[in-house]
């Protein structure tokens, strides 16, 4: 499945060809995002499942029936105690994607908050975010201000891969760390 986006492109060929993913947990997504990927994944027998802390958004998930919605922050869902079984998640999902989040963080939360995240990704974490300084898009959502400026040499100090993108003309980055071994074949570094 090709798409025009190189980050849904990204995360595509990672879920859809590495046959140990199964189980993917969506960080956050907006009425505005694309969602024949996850469409893609569930006919592919792929279970995904959302945490999202903006209820409209929550509620428009819902309504599209995508998967289980868990309306929380992503503070909560790394939580004590453990949030998910009361919301109907696993514990550790193959997949987590967090699109367009980790800059809604103070860098004094993010950084240490990630190791947590890192931990309930069974495969891999990816991570979407505009480089540097970027307006936010949806300024009616209290969960989407811009706490950080992010940059790759941050994610790259932290083992990370880092791939650089240009998305709806704002650079942006996808920061992936595998939890377990890559498989090569799926997504070149």
């Amino acid at each position: 499945m090709q798409f025009q986006n190189a980050q849904t492109q990204l995360v595509a060929d990672m879920a859809l060809l590495d046959s140990r993913m199964k189980y993917v947990l969506w960080i956050g997504l907006c009425p505005a995002s694309d969602t024949t990927l996850i469409e893609a994944l569930k006919d592919e027998g792929v279970s995904v499942a959302f945490v999202e802390a903006y209820e409209p958004n929550a509620d428009h998930i819902r309504r599209l029936e995508l998967g289980a919605v868990a309306h929380m922050t992503i503070r909560d869902y790394l939580g004590d105690p453990d949030p998910c079984v009361e919301n109907g998640l696993p514990p550790e999902f193959d997949l987590i994607v967090w699109q367009h989040g980790p800059q809604t963080m103070s860098e004094d939360e993010l950084w240490p908050m990630l190791p947590r995240l890192q931990e309930r990704a069974g495969v891999a974490l990816v991570m979407q975010m505009p480089m540097g300084s970027f307006k936010k898009e949806y300024p009616v959502n209290p969960f989407d201000v811009h706490r950080s400026v992010l940059f790759p040499e941050q994610f790259l100090i932290r083992d990370y891969e880092v791939i650089p993108h240009v998305c709806r003309h704002e650079r942006s980055f996808t920061a992936v760390k595998y939890t377990q071994p890559r498989e090569d074949s799926v997504c070149p570094a």
